[in-house]
Formats: structure tokens, C-alpha cells, sequence
């Protein structure tokens, strides 16, 4: 049972909550806080330093109530695609039954690089490392593909859920709640287990393709004389005579290899696959964030969370983006290529989601990893995400 002390703080907290979210942090004054919360502004000042310490203390209060119910929601699932789906779900049904508390980290505290040192980020931590761990929980039994960087799918998770939100709040679009469903089935699809899908793989195409990519990477390993045909069996997953229906010798096969890998970029360059579009436009944007990081910075942190930004012309831009993926897609559904199964507009939530989340710590953190590098492994779990 809360005392005195506690009920008024909690007052100043409510009402700083619904005031930031109307009129958000600089038009705020203590004056409207304490009005709302129907005290003296003198008496703001006894539970908090000032406007700033108010709006750190809305996330961290938050995020301890979030995680404490997480805990509780997580407790008793078994399998980490299970918990995924409850801890996404739990994420959106956070953000939707508290519009003015997300209002308020998205658009208030996000842009603020104070907050990235405050206890409330430090706690947002703390939930990056639960998805962490639910995913090390699925490689180890095998329904997740094994990761080069869980950090990767982290950012895709929390980052899709964020602009599934602003998509919410700034273009109407149905609430995170009830996107969740389709966040999840995307975010699953894109962590399908490698071995799960070589088990599928039957076709003779398919067995060909698995012994040319085995045979490249022996060659290029061993030379032409150090490989052999036992070698290239084992690491394509079939038997030594398998390889002898396709191909009549070693040679015969190193001959062969440039073909598949040839036609694959005449393709590219004379009638480009819709996967090969999409693939372009999402290694475009890492290449083009990469090579323009200040402006990257204005846009992520200044101009992201300003809700004039979503009436400019400059956020028209960036929906036609959106539309040419969305185009991508509908034609390579046409081909048979992407799936029918997901909301178009959750997988463009996805995509602008993943690569914000990605760049948010390289800039503010100014952290030196390669983000052409994660664009590449991001785009093949993206399109992973939605191929028929």
C-alpha cells in the first residue's frame, strides 16, 4: 500500500506523462506538471530535481513494471519460439494500453542523449539481454538458425515493435497490439533453422546447388589437389557416389562451379529478381546511413521522434522508400517468390525498425562496428522473413 509520499509522486508522474505526450518536453513547463497533478510547483521539487529527472523517471518506472510482468508472463513457457511470441506480444500490449508513457520514450526521451546514460536505459538493457538469452535458448535446441549476431535480431525485434508504434501513432495504422501476430510470424520466419531446412532440401536441384557451394568452399580451402570428393560430400551432406550423378570427376566438377554463380549475376544484371531488388534496396540504405553517418544522426535522433517531421515533405520521402518495397514485394508474390502470409506494412516496420535500432548505439555511442557488414547479414534474415 502506497503512503502519502508515494500517491503524490506518482500523481506528478501521471500528469507529466499525459502533459509531455500532449505538448512534449520543451513546451512542458513544471507549472503544467504540477497543475495537473493539483499540487504546488514548489512541491514538484521535493520528489524531483527538475523537468529533465521527471522525464527519466516516467521510462524507468515504467520499465520496471514492464519487466516485472515480462518476468511473469514468461514464467512456465517452454521453447524459445514460444517465448519470442510472448515477449513480442507482451511488448506490443505494453506500448498500446499506454499510449502516453510510448509517446513519451519514442518521441521524448529517445532524442534526448542523456537518457542513454540514465537508469531507465540501463533497464532497457536489461530486457535486450532477456531477448539474448531466449535466442542463445534456441540455437542450443536447435528451432533458431545459429547467429552471428543475436544483437542483430534484438534490433529487429525491439526496433520493429518501436515503429509499429509511430506507424500508430503517426499514420493511423492499426495499434502494435494488433500487429503483434504478424510481428511474430516475421520475426520466426526470418529465424528459421538451417538445419531444419537442409532436411527439407530433396529435390535434385537442390542436392546439386548444396554440392557446388560444399565443392567452392573445399577448393578454395585445400587447392584442387588437396580437395577431395569424400571432403566435399561431407560438408554438402550427401554420399560420395551422389556427387558422381551430377558430375563425371573432380574435374568436371570445378569446371562446373562458375556456372551456377554466373547465371546467378547475369540475372542480376539483365532481369533482376524481385529478391534481388529488395536485397539492393535494403544494402542501399545500410551503404547510404554508412557513408552519411552525420546525417544519420540528425535524422534518427532530431528528426525520428519530431512529430513535425511525419507532416514534412522530407517523411514523404521516406514513405516512397516504403512504397518501392512495397512494390518489390507484390511482384515477387506474383512470381511465387514471397509469401502471401504477412502485412506488407509490418515488413516495412520491420525493415526502417531493424536498421534505426542498428544505428541508434553507432551514433550515439559513435560504436565502430561495420554497419555494411549487419546490412548484409540483416538482409538475409529480412528476406528470410518472407519468402514463399
Amino acid at each position: 500500500m502506497m503512503n502519502k509520499v508515494d500517491i503524490k509522486r506518482a500523481s506528478i508522474l501521471e500528469s507529466a506523462t499525459r502533459v509531455f505526450s500532449e505538448k512534449g518536453f520543451f513546451e512542458s513547463t513544471i507549472s503544467d506538471i504540477a497543475r495537473g497533478a493539483g499540487i504546488a510547483e514548489s512541491a514538484v521539487y521535493h520528489h524531483f530535481r527538475g523537468k529533465e529527472d521527471i522525464l527519466f523517471t516516467i521510462p524507468k518506472d515504467g520499465m520496471k513494471i514492464f519487466l516485472t510482468n515480462l518476468n511473469d508472463q514468461l514464467e512456465g513457457i517452454k521453447g524459445a519460439e514460444n517465448k519470442i511470441r510472448k515477449l513480442i506480444w507482451h511488448h506490443c500490449k505494453y506500448f498500446t494500453t499506454n499510449r502516453e508513457y510510448t509517446d513519451v520514450l519514442l518521441l521524448e526521451c529517445r532524442s534526448n542523449t542523456r537518457f542513454y546514460n540514465s537508469k531507465a536505459y540501463s533497464l532497457i538493457k536489461d530486457y535486450s539481454k532477456i531477448i539474448i538469452d531466449i535466442l542463445d535458448e534456441g540455437m542450443r535446441e536447435g528451432v533458431i538458425c545459429n547467429l552471428a549476431s543475436p544483437g542483430l535480431v534484438r534490433d529487429m525485434i525491439m526496433g520493429t515493435v518501436d515503429h509499429a508504434a509511430l506507424s500508430w501513432v503517426f499514420k493511423d495504422y492499426p495499434s502494435p497490439l494488433e500487429r503483434a501476430e504478424g510481428i511474430s510470424e516475421l520475426i520466426l520466419s526470418s529465424l528459421r533453422s538451417k538445419k531444419g531446412i537442409k532436411r527439407n532440401l530433396g529435390s535434385k536441384e537442390e542436392k546439386r546447388k548444396r554440392i557446388v557451394e560444399a565443392a567452392t568452399k573445399i577448393f578454395a580451402e585445400k587447392g584442387y589437389d588437396g580437395a577431395t570428393i569424400s571432403e566435399i560430400a561431407k560438408e554438402a551432406e550427401v554420399a560420395d557416389g551422389t556427387i558422381y550423378e551430377y558430375y563425371k570427376s573432380k574435374e568436371d566438377l570445378i569446371v562446373n562451379i562458375p556456372e551456377e554463380n554466373l547465371l546467378e549475376l547475369l540475372s542480376y544484371i539483365e532481369e533482376m529478381s524481385p529478391e534481388k531488388k529488395l536485397e539492393r534496396v535494403i544494402l542501399f540504405c545500410f551503404r547510404f546511413f554508412n557513408n552519411n553517418r552525420y546525417f544519420t544522426s540528425i535524422l534518427v535522433l532530431m528528426l525520428r521522434p519530431n512529430r513535425k517531421f511525419y507532416e514534412s515533405e522530407s517523411n514523404k520521402i521516406l514513405d516512397r522508400i516504403g512504397d518501392k518495397i512495397g512494390d518489390i514485394i507484390v511482384e515477387g508474390r506474383k512470381q511465387g517468390v514471397f509469401s502471401n502470409d504477412f502485412d506488407i506494412s509490418v515488413f516495412q516496420d520491420l525493415v526502417f525498425g531493424t536498421i534505426d535500432h542498428i544505428i541508434i548505439p553507432w551514433v550515439i555511442f559513435k560504436r565502430k562496428y561495420n554497419l555494411l557488414q549487419l546490412g548484409e547479414e540483416a538482409s538475409k534474415l529480412l528476406l528470410n522473413s518472407i519468402r514463399a
